[in-house]
């Protein structure tokens, strides 16, 4: 018996002194690997880059810690002013109890980083039931964020992480392109992927992230949308702002749905 009252059985001893024996145990840890490959399958990943890192097309450098993620900005980007901005937008989110959002820890301008947390799972919806819940939830943090005149600009499926533990919860991420309604046209967003009166227009307000949730349903890995969803899609996409529906309204629809 262990301290802890664990029963220890001896199942084979061997002198590793003899060759024979040692040969003996050898071959029994390598019987002993083949039940270590059935157990792995049974482990499902998490998504997570534990204590590793990695470079996104920009250049900036994410870096996963055992409950935050360390993102490094490289020398050509203005990070000064990216962290500035982070720092004013967050603590707005934070003043206002913006839902859903993940949340700046800290800032070091001297190392271009800042340290955000909670660690997400990048798991984007599976079926239709997932693909309402994560709407709801991006929408719910629409709606106080556009209350409060801020928008994300920047809604894409890399950009929404499922909480860890939480079941189908989702929160958003990458506030780095973040900005006050209305704001200035910007060049640098990719057109295909981003509201057309970013880049065509003098200025844009928080429609341009209605554009981005009906984009959130055109590059959804669901198919064969529900009508109702086809439908707010199609609403969302409108090329004219004053044509898409507000965040609120778009909510009112998903939860309906939800409901069910």
């Amino acid at each position: 018996m262990t301290e802890r009252g664990a029963k220890v059985e001896v199942i084979e001893t061997y002198d590793l002194g003899d060759l024979h024996d040692r040969l003996s145990f050898f071959l029994a840890l390598l019987n002993l690997s083949t039940l270590f490959r059935p157990v792995v399958d049974l482990i499902q990943p998490l998504g997570i880059f534990e204590y590793d890192t990695i470079e996104r097309g920009n250049g900036v450098q994410i870096t996963f810690t055992e409950d935050c993620v360390v993102k490094t900005y490289p020398r050509d980007m203005p990070s000064k002013r990216i962290i500035d901005n982070l720092r004013d937008l967050h603590s707005q989110m934070k003043e206002h109890s913006v839902p859903n959002v993940v949340e700046l820890k800290k800032t070091n301008l001297k190392q271009k980083h800042v340290v955000l947390a909670p660690i997400g799972q990048l798991s984007p919806p599976e079926n239709v039931h997932q693909l309402l819940t994560a709407l709801r939830d991006i929408l719910k943090a629409l709606v106080a964020l556009h209350a409060i005149n801020l928008m994300h600009r920047d809604l894409r499926w890399d950009n929404v992480l499922k909480y860890i533990g939480e079941g189908d919860k989702w929160f958003l991420i990458d506030f780095d392109e973040g900005a006050t309604s209305p704001a200035a046209k910007t060049d640098h967003l990719k057109a295909e992927s981003h509201a057309p009166e970013i880049q065509s227009s003098s200025s844009h307000s928080v429609k341009v992230d209605i554009w981005s949730v009906g984009f959130l349903l055109k590059t959804s890995p669901v198919q064969d949308l529900p009508a109702e969803l086809e439908a707010m899609k199609e609403k969302c996409l409108q090329k004219n702002p004053n044509k898409r529906l507000t965040a609120k309204s778009l909510l009112k629809v998903i939860e309906s749905l939800i409901e069910s």
